[in-house]
């Protein structure tokens, strides 16, 4: 798979600003891909492509990340774990990331 973007910076926001946004890929690979799960914290909410997604299709996960509570420089991670597994047996997963400053 191949992200448009594998991290977004949203910048400066203020406490309890929400940032809404979108990772967007496609399947660059030979195998039809299906997102399983997007894990983050709790305060991340996460919508994503349902159902397979065949070579050379695209797909998508939405956020919206709330602020509020947050401080300084942000950091956060969103596993995307497909329902793919490697070589090894073990589900797909690929890290995406999300920055910016809240004050």
């Amino acid at each position: 798979m191949a992200f448009e973007f594998e991290m977004i910076d949203f910048q400066n926001i203020r406490e309890g600003e929400p940032v809404y946004g979108r990772f967007a890929f496609s399947n660059a690979g030979p195998d039809t891909l299906e997102i399983e799960l997007v894990s983050a914290c709790e305060c991340i909410e996460a919508e994503w492509s349902q159902g397979p997604i065949f070579p050379d299709q695209g797909g998508e996960i939405l956020f919206k990340f709330n602020s509020k509570g947050e401080k300084g420089d942000v950091f956060k991670t969103l596993d995307v774990i497909f329902k793919n597994t490697d070589e090894r047996g073990y589900p797909v997963v690929k890290q995406v990331y999300l920055r910016g400053k809240v004050f």
